[in-house]
Formats: C-alpha cells, sequence, structure tokens
C-alpha cells in the first residue's frame, strides 16, 4: 500500500521522497487500520476508502472531486475527512462530491444539487442556474492591540461560504441576511474591507465551494 501511494504521488509530480512522507501522513491521519504496509486486497472497505482518499491527496488540488467519499469510514476518519474538506476550501479550493444521505450534504456542503430524469436542480427544487442574490463580504481582523473576539462566521444565518484570506475572512453571504452580517462584523471590532454587490441568476462569480450532487 506504501508503494502504491509512493507511485501515485510520484505520478501527480512528487519526488519519491516526497510521495511517500505524503502517503505516510494522509495514511496516519485517516487511522488506517492494518499498517501502511498491508496488502490491498486484505483491507476492509472502509480502510480502503481510506487509501482511496489517500490516494487522491498527494498534492492539494484546486478542485477535489469525491464519490460517496463517507461510505465505510469510521467515526474518527468522517470529521478527519470534514477537516480535509474545510482545509481545501479555506485554501481557496473547491470540492465537489456525491452522497445520497441528506444529513450529509446538509452538514458538509454549502450548496447541493440533485440529479434526476437526466436534469440537474437545486436541492430546494430550484432549477441550477436560478441562485438566489448573494453578496461578498471581505472583512478585516481588529489593528493590533485591539482584542478580537472569536467569530464563527460559517455559523452565522446566510453566510454560504466563508474563506480566510491572510488578516481577512472572505464571506458570502445571501443577500437578504447581508445587513445582519456587517453587523455582528462592526459589533465584534471587524473593519468592512469590500463589499460586492449582489449576484444572482446566471451569474458564476461566486461557485458553492463544497457542492454535493
Amino acid at each position: 500500500m506504501s508503494s502504491y501511494l509512493t507511485h501515485m504521488g510520484r505520478v501527480r509530480g512528487l519526488s519519491a521522497f516526497a510521495a511517500r512522507a505524503r502517503g505516510h501522513h494522509l495514511l496516519e491521519r485517516l487511522s488506517l487500520v492494518g499498517g501502511r504496509h498491508a496488502s490491498l486486497r486484505t483491507l476492509s472497505k472502509g480502510n480502503a476508502q481510506k487509501v482511496a482518499l489517500a490516494q487522491a491527496l498527494p498534492v492539494r488540488p484546486d478542485l477535489l472531486v469525491l464519490d460517496e467519499p463517507w461510505s465505510g469510514l469510521d467515526a474518527s476518519a468522517h470529521g478527519v475527512l470534514a477537516e480535509i474538506i474545510d482545509e481545501r476550501v479555506a485554501r481557496g479550493g473547491a470540492v465537489v462530491f456525491t452522497d445520497h444521505r441528506e444529513a450529509i450534504t446538509e452538514t458538509h456542503a454549502s450548496g447541493a444539487y440533485a440529479i434526476s430524469d437526466g436534469r440537474v436542480t437545486l436541492h430546494d427544487g430550484r432549477h441550477a442556474g436560478s441562485r438566489p442574490a448573494t453578496a461578498e463580504l471581505v472583512l478585516t481582523a481588529p489593528p493590533t492591540g485591539v482584542m478580537p473576539v472569536e467569530v464563527n462566521w460559517a455559523t452565522l444565518p446566510g453566510v454560504v461560504d466563508s474563506a480566510w484570506r491572510g488578516g481577512e475572512v472572505v464571506l458570502r453571504v445571501a443577500r437578504e441576511h447581508s445587513d445582519a452580517v456587517l453587523l455582528t462584523a462592526l459589533q465584534h471590532r471587524w473593519s468592512v474591507a469590500g463589499l460586492t454587490g449582489a449576484v444572482g441568476e446566471h451569474d458564476s462569480r461566486f461557485d458553492a465551494r463544497r457542492t454535493a450532487l
């Protein structure tokens, strides 16, 4: 298994040393049972899924596409996979995954689509392309010497997506909630560095960073 992940890393352009180290790191992080030298054919479904995830991540892709990635994973690996997805998004990447369980998409996706009878629709039934209006807010952390109040931006009502960029946080917010999010930021001593107006139908400037199908 170790040699397999090393080979996959080499295919993606890493040196043998870097590919081996990256593979070992991912398997340890996902808590592979059986050890990194176990044969693939001896692994359980859940552990085989961990190897499949590791082979997709020898480098940090801008676009990560996963097919039912939580299938068969144990509870600890569920959390690790969620962390990996959040890390990709925080670094400006996008993640698209499929899953048939509504609880998974509601927990881990910032946008969800359904495929039925050859048609792609938003999860709430609207046709993909008729997205609700959103705004982009760029907020700057309080100046040095001012004690910042921690804010979990992703949990604020209307926040569709959030990403850090140096000392700034970039939020994509449903237009009807933008005033409330701005007020929360100001109350917590953050400054507004930028505000882009509403984004509506057929505007592709803002794509869901964690999209489920």
